[in-house]
């Protein structure tokens, strides 16, 4: 699929562990990473996005993921999504129709979603398919709406 992921295209299986994708990642959809296919990606203690402003992962839908197909993303603790941009949907991540996304905030250090911003819905999370959440989540001071 053209211009999707802009930092990581994933169609197979993805471990992330203590990994950073951030730094002006751009694309259609999911600027940051795209799962499509029956694709699966888990992350442990990283970042998708940045830390400020001005280095967002930006796209139409998805900033930091868009997740297609029966696709799933698995975070877990330690993982932040943060500062991440859509021009229409999911500033931070986008569950398409029948994909996935887990969040597994276990531990000391749960799970962020926080600061990201979709200019038509869901700052943080747009969602169609299935959102599972369990322990230590914050979803708060994300952002939709004209800025």
């Amino acid at each position: 699929e053209k211009r999707t992921g802009g930092a990581v295209y994933c169609a197979g299986t993805l471990e992330m562990d203590t990994v950073t994708i951030v730094k002006s990642n751009c694309a259609t959809n999911g600027g940051g990473v795209f799962v499509t296919g029956s694709g699966s990606v888990t992350l442990l203690n990283s970042l998708v996005g940045g830390n400020g402003t001005t280095d967002r992962n930006t796209a139409l839908n998805g900033g930091g993921f868009y997740i297609d197909g029966t696709g799933t993303v698995t975070l877990n603790e330690g993982c932040r999504v943060t500062y991440n941009t859509a021009t229409n949907q999911g500033g931070g991540v986008y569950i398409n129709v029948n994909a996935a996304m887990n969040i597994n905030g276990s531990g000391t250090n749960g799970v962020l979603i926080k600061y990201n911003h979709a200019t038509t819905a869901g700052g943080g999370v747009y969602k169609f398919g299935s959102l599972k959440v369990q322990g230590l989540i914050d979803i708060t001071e994300n952002t939709s709406g004209a800025e």
